[in-house]
């Protein structure tokens, strides 16, 4: 017959976990003395213990500037967001640093990919040549909403010969 025990299977896990953690780093790195009583702080302070045994840390906000630079460089290869992402991840494994949340890299491609974005337009707008800017704008406003140019003269400029 089934035996109630006064443990949960949960606790029983975090037992099991905990002397199994003692046994394979044979270190009192995992102890428990030392740390608060705050929701959470065991498993922080494990964590730490973990990433410092082998060989990685926890992202911070002085590597964004790096990684900024990183995504500056990898958007001119491809503007491609997970191409982006994919090897931001390379890049963190290889630092030994563990990847920031979703919203931390959303945050730093999206500014890579507008800048680079306003980077090419501005070339595009410096190599055009004056009688060429009002055929262009054109173009552009008859393939995407543009405010400034009502619809009777972008259909005129893209339909007139040039």
């Amino acid at each position: 017959m089934f035996q109630h025990h006064s443990h949960s299977p949960l606790t029983h896990f975090r037992r099991v976990s905990w002397g199994f953690l003692l046994r394979v780093f044979h270190s009192s790195i995992f102890s428990r003395s030392g740390v608060s009583g705050k929701p959470g702080a065991v498993q922080y302070a494990q964590r730490r213990a973990i990433l410092a045994l082998s060989g990685y840390r926890l992202w911070s906000e002085q590597d964004r500037s790096a990684l900024a630079l990183k995504a500056a460089q990898l958007v001119r290869r491809d503007v491609t967001p997970v191409f982006v992402l994919t090897e931001f991840i390379v890049w963190l494994n290889q630092q030994h640093i563990v990847r920031p949340g979703y919203t931390v890299l959303q945050a730093i491609v999206s500014t890579a990919l507008s800048t680079e974005r306003q980077r090419l337009g501005d070339m595009v707008e410096a190599a055009l040549t004056k009688r060429r800017k009002p055929r262009c704008r054109a173009c552009w406003c008859a393939t995407s909403p543009c405010p400034n140019w009502p619809r009777s003269a972008r259909t005129r400029s893209i339909s007139a010969p040039a």
